[in-house]
């Protein structure tokens, strides 16, 4: 038998620590499910939350790296970059390109003005016709009167004066039609000059507005995508370190499992205490002796209760300690995010967005404006293009009259040749009237060569005008576009907002209940810290040393635990749970004496 340097145990100490062992048997059993329910609800929560956050983190987390970093890098991929800055871009081009166009139509409307005014040189030609058209028709009156005086013989030469006086008739209406066409002209010609001059200026005025601000709105954009930027980087951090903190009361939870393990010992060692007679500690109390088995085991009973409740009471601190941290970033999370303040910065993308819509409008007015004005400047230009095309009927008229005027003098001659006094009287008239023909049609001549040049220039220079419009139009319009794919994107961009900050507020809520719940959990760990306390007390009273330290005492009971530890191994059968937990429980006092001295081996 193993020498003990236990002192003996008293009749009235044997009686406290068999009463001692009936309190830990009916306290250690709801103990040990009271630790488990309180932790293992934790537990759970917390796994489950950390899981949510993660896998929210990791589905949002590159919708935030792409709408909500700012880099100042122009390749790098991100909303700002492919869409705002680009957007941007793309806008001052199409106003530039506008620009471009603008000025190609001032050439091109340079042209028809040049056009319209060499159309004007047509009036002296027309001036010289009616002086030739005046001609005929005094030939015409006076070979009526002549005719009248030479009686019958001047009847077919009176008809001739006639016909003669309608032909220059005729030919005056045609001339006065055109010039009445070029009176017309004159006032398209100023109602076209005084078009283009006011839309070279007010155009460039509605572009260079537009363009300051597109550069106004989306600097703005830039500087409030990038304060929005920093709060959804802070958010999300917040929430990471949320994550971190809960991780950490996850990892520390793990002593759970030490903690309720260690109630089964105490619970266990109880019961085999109280079964006097059989049980697991049969060899050992007629090997050591009862007394001193059973002093043993309130040494052990006393330190357990003493670690069991260190261990609860750190890892309560721990605990709480990572929930006063989480409650910490929450309460800054709820003060920048909180339902106030996250409404008042999703009304600052609503801002933007609407400044957006605001420009957009602007600039589709100011479109809408300058094709009206560049579709009335295509108007009159056409209108112009077509009186130049009516001139035609003028030279076909012309031409007409042309040839009614040879026809008129050749049969002039024919009669004047079968009266010899009429030859002799008007021979020297009708050889004026016979270079007449000649004189038109060089006037004509002149006067064609004036019309179609003008003429194609005109023709073309307004289906260029009409090009060119349309071309600018087409610019104007992207840039339209572009301002929709900004306010189409930004309005996704919101919803990611909006998506973060709604679950940041979920999860702060859950967690923020969860921690005020975890105040009643807490307590009932300290009530049963104090139950270990009054416990320990007890049992330092029953060994009659209320405020001694038993591991001293302990280190003398090393070999006594030894050989208890050695009879269960002989006995029990592998894998016996209790025996496992058992044999734990004497092997801490080796290890416990092992860490004051190494030379205590067993």
């Amino acid at each position: 038998m193993i020498e003990s340097r236990t002192a003996p145990v008293a009749a009235h100490d044997q009686e406290a620590i068999m009463a001692f062992m009936r309190e830990v048997r009916t306290t250690c059993t709801p103990f040990r499910q009271s630790i488990q329910d309180v932790f293992g609800g934790v537990r759970e929560f917390l796994i489950s939350t950390v899981q949510g956050l993660d896998e929210f983190l990791g589905m949002i987390e590159p919708y935030v790296r792409y709408f909500y970093t700012i880099s100042e890098v122009r390749a790098a991929e991100c909303f700002l970059n492919d869409v705002v800055l680009s957007q941007r871009d793309n806008i001052d081009y199409a106003i530039d390109e506008a620009v471009r166009v603008m000025e190609a139509d001032l050439e091109i409307s340079s042209e028809v003005a040049e056009a319209i005014r060499k159309s004007f040189e047509l009036h002296g030609g027309i001036t010289g016709l009616l002086e030739i058209f005046e001609e005929i028709e005094i030939h015409a009156l006076n070979t009526m009167i002549f005719s009248k005086k030479t009686g019958s013989q001047g009847d077919a030469l009176a008809r001739i004066a006639t016909e003669m006086g309608a032909l220059s008739h005729d030919a005056g209406s045609i001339s006065t039609g055109l010039s009445a066409r070029l009176a017309e002209l004159g006032g398209d010609y100023k109602t076209f000059t005084a078009l283009r001059n006011d839309n070279d200026i007010t155009h460039q005025n509605y572009l260079t507005r537009i363009k300051i601000e597109n550069k106004m709105i989306f600097r703005k954009i830039t500087e409030r995508l990038a304060e929005i930027s920093m709060e959804v980087v802070e958010m999300i951090g917040g929430m990471r370190q949320v994550e971190t903190s809960l991780r950490s009361v996850i990892a520390g939870m793990s002593i759970e499992d030490v903690i309720r393990q260690d109630f089964e010992k105490m619970l266990y060692l109880a019961e085999e205490v109280l079964a006097e007679n059989g049980g697991l500690f049969e060899r050992s109390r007629a090997e050591l002796g009862g007394p001193i088995m059973e002093r043993l085991s309130m040494l052990m009973l006393r330190q357990k209760s003493g670690q069991i409740s260190r261990n609860i009471q750190a890892l309560s601190m721990e605990i709480a300690s990572n929930f006063a941290r989480i409650n910490e970033v929450t309460s800054q999370i709820s003060a920048r995010f909180g339902s106030g303040a996250g409404d008042t910065r999703g009304e600052g993308i609503d801002q933007i967005y609407g400044g957006i819509e605001q420009v957009k409008l602007l600039y589709v007015d100011f479109i809408e404006k300058i094709i009206a004005d560049k579709d009335a400047v295509y108007a009159i230009s056409k209108r112009i293009l077509e009186t130049m095309r009516s001139f035609g009927q003028f030279f076909d008229g012309i031409d007409g009259v042309t040839r009614r005027l040879e026809i008129i003098t050749m049969i002039t001659r024919i009669e004047l040749s079968r009266h010899t006094t009429l030859q002799r009287e008007l021979r020297g008239a009708l050889e004026d009237v016979s270079s007449l023909p000649a004189k038109i049609k060089q006037v004509v001549a002149a006067l064609a060569v004036i019309y179609e040049e003008v003429s194609a220039a005109m023709e073309m220079s307004v289906e260029r005008y009409f090009d060119n419009s349309r071309r600018e139009e087409g610019s104007l319009r992207n840039g339209v576009d572009a301002i929709k794919k900004v306010s189409v994107e930004l309005f996704e961009s919101r919803k990611y907002y909006d998506t973060i900050s709604e679950k940041v507020a979920e999860s702060r809520d859950g967690i923020l209940r969860f921690v005020e719940d975890y105040g009643s959990r807490r307590d009932a760990l300290a009530r049963v810290v104090d139950t270990l306390s009054m416990m320990r007390e007890k049992a330092g009273a029953s060994l009659g040393d209320p405020n001694g330290d038993e591991r001293e005492e302990l280190k003398g009971q090393v070999l006594q635990a030894a050989r208890v530890r050695d009879i269960l191994r002989e006995n029990a059968e592998e894998g016996d749970y209790r025996v496992m937990m058992l044999i734990s429980l004497l092997n801490e006092i080796h290890e416990g004496s092992a860490r004051e001295s190494e030379t205590i081996f067993f």
